[in-house]
C-alpha cells in the first residue's frame, strides 16, 4: 500500500527544539541532562522511539537511555556502531539490530565531544518521508544542538570523575577536613572529619557542621585562647592560619593542628579547616622543653656549684698562701742569719715542709683549672735549654743528696728559641724529673729533645724523661694517670704526694697538642715519652725576658733613682713584718699601709717609684686601689705597682694588669722573689747588693 506523508514544517520544528534544547542546558544532572534531550529530539523530529548510546570502550558501547525500557541499559558490541559514532555525516539505515522488523528507518545522528563517543538512534515510521529536504535540514539543526548537548555531558562527567577522585583522596588522608561556606548554605566534611566532630558522615546540613565545629571548640581545654583568636579570624574573612593548636583532654591527650584558608569556588566564598592530630609530637616537645627546662635548671646549679667551687677554691688560695707566705718567707730569712747546724736543720725542715705544702696546694688548684676548663695557654717566645737548666738547678739540692746523675741532651735541629708557654712546660718538666729524682735511689736520670718535624708555624718536638729507678709493674701503668692515684697505697706512705701530677701533666700535654706515654719495667727505670706542638720564632721576634705587658723600653727608659722610695700597701700583720724585714736585708726603706684607701692618700702626699700592692685587703681592695692612683695622677709620675696575691684562679693575674699594675707575685714569696721584682724595674740591684 502506498505510503502517505504528513505536512510537517520542519523549520518550524528544528526552531521549537534548538529553543527547548536552550532551556535544558541549564540542567546539572547528567541523567536528566541526556534524558531530557532525548525525550526533546523524539518529540521534534516526530520519531517512535529513541535511544542515547555511548561508546565506554573499544569493544563496549552502553544504551544509557532509551524510550524503549526494554533497550534500556542494553549492552552491544562496539564495532556495531563504531563506524556510525565516528561519522560526521547523519546516517540512514532499514532493519537495524537496534530496531529490527520492517515498516521504519533508523536515523543514526553522531554527537561526540572529545574522548566522548556517542549517537542518537531515531526510529522513523515509514509514514515520515525521510527523504524530504526539510526533514534534512531539521536533521542538521538537530545534529550542532546534540552535539552542543554532549559536549555538555563530556564536561559533566570529566567534572564528575574529577569530584570522584578527589573525593576519594579527601577520604583516604589522614586528615580530618571540613568545608563551610560563608552564607550557611553548603558544607562538607570527610569521614575523619566526621568521626572528629561527632556527626552522620551523609548528614553534611550546614547548621549540623556549625554547631559540631563549636562544641569541638569549647570542648578544648585552651578554649579561651580559640575563640579569642577565632573572633579574631571570622573578623578577616582573607586571613590564612597555621598550625594552630587545639588542646584536648577527653580524657586523655589530644592535640589538633588546625589549618584554615579561604576558599573560592563558583563566587561561593567558604572556608576550609584541616585538622591533623599531633599529639605524638606534641608530647615529644612537650618531654623536650621538660627536659630542656631541667637541663636548664641541672646547668645553672651546676655553674653555681662551680663558682661557689672557684670561689672555696679562692679563698683557700688566699687563707692558706697568706700564713704560709710567713713561714717560708721568714724561713728565708732566717737562713741567711748566723745558725747552729741544729737550728740550721730545723729551719731547712720548715722550709721543706712548707714548700712541700705549698706544692700540694698548687696541684690541687691546677687541677682544679684544668676540670673547669679554664687554663689558657701562653704564646711568647722562650729557650727550652733556659726550661730545662732552671728545672735541673731546683733539683739540685736533691740529687745531690741522693748521688744522682742529671743530665739532658738536646738534638741540634731542635730550635733555640720558640714560641709557646715556657711556664707550664716548666711545670711538665719539673713533675716528670721530680717524679724521677724521688723513685730513683742509684744511678742517672736523662732528658732527651728531639724534633720529629716542622712547619712553617710550628714545630713537633718529642721530650723523653729516662730514668734507673724502681719501675711500675705492668698491670698497674693504667693508674698512672687516674687522679688521686698511686701504683699502691705504700707508694704513697713511702714517698707522699696527691696522685695529680701525672694527671696534671698529661692535661697540659693534650693542651699543647700532643700525647703523653710511658714505657717501664718493675726494677728497670722507666722511660716517660711526650710530645708537643709548640710555635715557631721568626728572626723578628726577640726573646721577652719580662713576664708581663710593659715593654723592654719601658724599663729602659725609667729613671733610676739613687734611692728607691717604695710603699707595701698589706693588711697581715706577719706579712707586713715579713716583707718590711726583706726589704730591710735588700737595703731599701719602705713604708708600710694596711689598706687600699691608706695607699692612694701615700700616693696623693709623697712620690714612690714602686708599689708592692695586695690585691685581697679591706675598706678598699688593691685592684680598686690601683685604678684610683692612674687615674689621680694623669700627666704625673706614676710609679710602678706590683701586685701581691695569695690567689691562684684563672684570671688573677689578667685581672692585676687590666687594672693598671706592672707585675705579679705570688703569695707565697721569698727574698729572692722580692729582690727578683727590684733589680728588674729599678736596675739598681748592685748598689742594694753593696749595702747587704
Amino acid at each position: 500500500m502506498e505510503r502517505t506523508a504528513l505536512p510537517i514544517n520542519w523549520q518550524q520544528e528544528a526552531l521549537g527544539f534548538l529553543s527547548g534544547l536552550y532551556a535544558i542546558k541549564w540542567e546539572k544532572d547528567i541523567s536528566h541532562l541526556y534524558t531530557q534531550t532525548a525525550a526533546l529530539i523524539l518529540q521534534y523530529a516526530h520519531a517512535e522511539k529513541i535511544s542515547f548510546i555511548w561508546q565506554e570502550d573499544s569493544l563496549t558501547a552502553t544504551v544509557l537511555y532509551s524510550s524503549d525500557p526494554k533497550l534500556q541499559g542494553d549492552y552491544a558490541h562496539a564495532h556495531d556502531i563504531d563506524t556510525l559514532i565516528g561519522a560526521d555525516v547523519i546516517r540512514k539505515d532499514r532493519n537495524t539490530k537496534l530496531y529490527p522488523g520492517d515498516g521504519h528507518t533508523t536515523i543514526w545522528i553522531p554527537a561526540s565531544a572529545d574522548d566522548f563517543h556517542s549517537v542518537f538512534a531515531l526510529q522513523i515510521s515509514d509514514k515520515l518521508d525521510v527523504n524530504d529536504p526539510g526533514f534534512d535540514i531539521f536533521l542538521d539543526h538537530a545534529l550542532l544542538g546534540l552535539r552542543s548537548v554532549v559536549m555538555l555531558i563530556r564536561t559533566y562527567y570529566a567534572i564528575d570523575e574529577l569530584g570522584t577522585r578527589f573525593n576519594a583522596i579527601l577520604e583516604t588522608v589522614p586528615q580530618a577536613i571540613v568545608f563551610a561556606d560563608d552564607a550557611g548554605k553548603r558544607a562538607w566534611v570527610n569521614a575523619t572529619a566526621a568521626s572528629l566532630l561527632a556527626i552522620p558522615k551523609q548528614n553534611n546540613a550546614p547548621h549540623i557542621v556549625a554547631a559540631a565545629m563549636q562544641n569541638l571548640r569549647t570542648s578544648a581545654v585552651n578554649k579561651g585562647e580559640i575563640m579569642q583568636q577565632s573572633l579574631d579570624l571570622f573578623s578577616k574573612p582573607d586571613q590564612v592560619v597555621r598550625g594552630w593548636k587545639w588542646i584536648f583532654r577527653t580524657p586523655a591527650l589530644k592535640v589538633l593542628s588546625v589549618d584554615s584558608s579561604p576558599t573560592v569556588s563558583e563566587n561561593v566564598k567558604g572556608r576550609l579547616w584541616v585538622f591533623t592530630d599531633v599529639t605524638a609530637e606534641y608530647e615529644a616537645q612537650e618531654q623536650l622543653r621538660l627536659l630542656n627546662i631541667e637541663l636548664a635548671e641541672k646547668r645553672k646549679i651546676a655553674e653555681e656549684q662551680s663558682e661557689a667551687k672557684s670561689s672555696f677554691l679562692a679563698n683557700m688560695s688566699h687563707e692558706i698562701r697568706t700564713p704560709l707566705n710567713g713561714i717560708i718567707g721568714m724561713t728565708s730569712l732566717l737562713t741567711e742569719t748566723t745558725l747552729s747546724s741544729e737550728q740550721r736543720d730545723y729551719t731547712e725542715t720548715i722550709r721543706t715542709s712548707g714548700e712541700t705544702l705549698l706544692s700540694l696546694i698548687n696541684d690541687i688548684l691546677d687541677f682544679s683549672k684544668i676540670e673547669a676548663n679554664k687554663i689558657e695557654l701562653e704564646s711568647v717566645p722562650f729557650s727550652i735549654q733556659d726550661v730545662l737548666d732552671n728545672c735541673v738547678q731546683l733539683l739540685s739540692v736533691k740529687v745531690r743528696e741522693k748521688g744522682l746523675k742529671v743530665g739532658y741532651k738536646i738534638d741540634d735541629d731542635v730550635p733555640a728559641l720558640v714560641k709557646g708557654d715556657g711556664v707550664r712546660l716548666k711545670q711538665i718538666m719539673l713533675n716528670l724529673l721530680s717524679n724521677a729524682v724521688k723513685f730513683t735511689e742509684k744511678g742517672e736520670i736523662a732528658v732527651l729533645i728531639r724534633k720529629l718535624n716542622s712547619e712553617k708555624d710550628e714545630h713537633h718536638l718529642q721530650f723523653i724523661v729516662k730514668d734507673t729507678g724502681i719501675g711500675i709493674p705492668e698491670d698497674k701503668l693504667h693508674k698512672l694517670f687516674s687522679a688521686f692515684s698511686q701504683v699502691d697505697s705504700s707508694t704513697t706512705r713511702k714517698y707522699g704526694g696527691t696522685g695529680l701530677g701525672l694527671v696534671i701533666c698529661q692535661r697540659l700535654v693534650e693542651l699543647m697538642g700532643g700525647n703523653i706515654t710511658i714505657q717501664s719495667r718493675y726494677g728497670d727505670g722507666s722511660d716517660f715519652i711526650f710530645d708537643i706542638r709548640i710555635g715557631a720564632v721568626t728572626n723578628s721576634e726577640p726573646l721577652q725576658l719580662a713576664d708581663n705587658t710593659a715593654t723592654v723600653q719601658e724599663m729602659l727608659d725609667m729613671p733610676v733613682p739613687a734611692t728607691l722610695a717604695i710603699l707595701v700597701a698589706e693588711d697581715n700583720e706577719i706579712n707586713q713584718k715579713l716583707i718590711k724585714r726583706m726589704f730591710d736585708k735588700i737595703g731599701l726603706v719602705s713604708d708600710l699601709v694596711k689598706n687600699g684607701r691608706e695607699a692612694v692618700e701615700a700616693v696623693r702626699n709623697k712620690k714612690y717609684d714602686i708599689v708592692f700592692m695586695d690585691v685581697m685587703m679591706p675598706e678598699m681592695d688593691g685592684l680598686e686601689a690601683t685604678e684610683k692612683i692612674i687615674s689621680g695622677n694623669e700627666g704625673k709620675h706614676i710609679p710602678v705597682i706590683i701586685a701581691m696575691t695569695a690567689n691562684a684562679l684563672p684570671g688573677d693575674r689578667e685581672r692585676t694588669l687590666e687594672a693598671g699594675m706592672k707585675d705579679y707575685i705570688s703569695k707565697p714569696f721569698k727574698l729572692d722573689d722580692i729582690r727578683e721584682k727590684v733589680e728588674k724595674w729599678s736596675g739598681i740591684l748592685g748598689d742594694a747588693h753593696s749595702r747587704l
